[in-house]
């Protein structure tokens, strides 16, 4: 009973709806194409059996409330290993640094020096995600303020070695934040090279910092387990509340 202008707009209706449709099928599409070429690309660390929480130390001894917590953790039964980073995969967590690298001229002036992102983590950290550690060592715990004496250290990832020392060893190195009038870091180890940022970029330089001289207010605990991680999750707050 409908009359002509009206089946006009129904049929422009009914076009339109069906063309909405195959856009977005089309969408969906090339979104599951994406995901699924995602999920092949090498990330560099392995995230099975992983379980992370952010940790915020508020008041008290940072350095205690950080030992203590790690040693509490790992020794609930179905923790194999567990560390604290400022820098998790894929979360965005870094903080934009400038260091200046020994074998390069002094710079002019502090924003000439290398920008790349700088992330904090306690010894065990490249372990639990599976990273390996290419040449040097990772970090320890004497690798410490609170270690009279104790020099100041780094770890780069495979890309910082090649860019900036290509045909050299990285290990030895020296490194300086805030000008070379400051104390220099050493550079102890190499990092394989992992997507931290991005899954769709290569591999960018990376600085790493040992959280026992470097620190951070607000961090990730990174627990490795032996079975499903969400089974711990409440035995684990429990121990970090405490």
């Amino acid at each position: 009973s409908a009359g002509r202008a009206d089946r006009r707009l129904l049929r422009a209706v009914t076009i339109g709806q069906t063309a909405l449709t195959l856009a977005l099928l089309v969408g969906a599409g090339l979104l599951i194409r994406t995901t699924s070429n995602l999920s092949r690309v090498p990330s560099g660390y392995n995230i099975d059996r992983i379980l992370t929480m952010t940790v915020t130390a508020v008041q008290g001894d940072w350095n205690n409330f950080h030992t203590l917590a790690l040693e509490r953790v790992s020794a609930l039964a179905g923790v194999q290993r567990a560390a604290f980073a400022w820098g998790v995969p894929l979360t965005g967590n870094n903080w934009p640094g400038r260091v200046e690298i020994e074998g390069q001229p002094p710079i002019a002036k502090p924003t000439d020096a290398v920008a790349l992102p700088v992330r904090s983590v306690t010894p065990g950290y490249f372990d639990i995600l599976g990273i390996q550690i290419a040449d040097g060592r990772d970090f320890r715990n004497s690798d410490a303020n609170s270690n009279k004496g104790a020099p100041r250290v780094a770890i780069v990832n495979r890309a910082f070695a090649d860019r900036y020392f290509a045909g050299t060893n990285a290990i030895g190195k020296k490194l300086w934040q805030n000008g070379r009038q400051q104390p220099s870091m050493e550079i102890v180890g190499v990092v394989a090279n992992s997507r931290t940022d991005d899954l769709t970029r290569a591999p960018q330089p990376e600085l790493y910092l040992s959280l026992w001289q470097a620190g951070a207010f607000s961090k990730d605990l990174i627990v490795r387990t032996s079975s499903d991680p969400r089974v711990l999750m409440a035995a684990i707050q429990k121990d970090v509340r405490s």
